[in-house]
């Protein structure tokens, strides 16, 4: 996999605007090579407001066209623009009005039909399925796993919002377990529907990751409140952990652990 430092998003009446476009591949700035996003905004905050700076630029029209011809892209430009002082609160500083983001290039082809789907929450769970399809075996060992949560190059699960309804639309469906990222677990925990026997997974990693940090079989669980810190509730099964290949009927509790706790 080929990866490269491409300009994200351009802010609209900023410096940048009509001379560096959305992916943009970024080898350098002012001569001295790009390696990753961060390098950008260090290199233009090392200029005052008022300086130019130059870009040395794939184009993304030519980024494209080598992509798809399979070859390394030849022209490159170079783009000098004035910086302007930033907006935001803090120490005064030089931008350009743009964000810079990674791009990849696959050894194969990934086609993901959204429909109507929008926003960042279902990337956890398109990055399980394409490497359940990328590895031998069955990765939920036939069970219906559901779940949500961001995800980014690294592998790092970051937090989505209306949890509650993520859990009630998957209990409708049928799900036997529901994965969620951390920072949701205390939410996740309380709007469990009324008698699910659902596990939480609280990942931080990829599986491939998550399987040289954790014991097999033995991710861990969101908390539960007590059942004292819920008055009127009724007592609701213990949570359980979610194997590779789990063979365990969900409604029943692993015998080496206490009913009504989690860890």
């Amino acid at each position: 996999m080929k990866s490269w430092v491409v300009v994200s998003t351009v802010v609209k009446d900023s410096p940048a605007e009509g001379r560096l476009h959305a992916g943009d591949v970024i080898k350098a700035v002012d001569g001295r090579t790009v390696r990753k996003p961060s390098d950008v905004a260090e290199l233009v905050t090392e200029h005052k407001p008022g300086q130019d700076v130059v870009f040395t630029i794939v184009p993304a029209e030519e980024q494209a066209a080598a992509e798809k011809e399979g070859r390394t892209p030849t022209k490159t430009e170079k783009v000098t623009i004035t910086t302007a002082t930033s907006d935001d609160a803090g120490e005064e500083r030089a931008v350009v009005g743009i964000s810079a983001g990674t791009d990849h290039t696959f050894p194969f082809t990934i086609d993901i039909k959204l429909a109507d789907v929008g926003g960042p929450s279902a990337g956890l769970m398109f990055a399980l399925g394409i490497y359940d399809k990328l590895t031998p075996g069955d990765l939920t060992g036939g069970t219906f796993v559901a779940g949500t949560g961001t995800i980014d190059d690294t592998g790092k699960v970051g937090p989505i919002g209306g949890i509650g309804m993520k859990t009630i639309g998957a209990r409708d469906k049928g799900a036997q377990y529901f994965l969620t990222p951390k920072d949701n677990c205390a939410a996740a925990a309380e709007d469990t529907p009324t008698g699910s026997p659902w596990s939480r997974w609280t990942p931080s990693t990829t599986p491939s990751a998550r399987s040289r940090t954790s014991a097999p079989g033995r991710p861990p669980t969101c908390r539960r409140a007590r059942r004292a810190d819920r008055p009127g509730n009724p007592a609701r099964p213990p949570a359980l952990l979610l194997s590779p290949t789990p063979r365990r009927s969900p409604s029943a509790p692993r015998p080496d652990r206490a009913p009504g706790r989690s860890r």
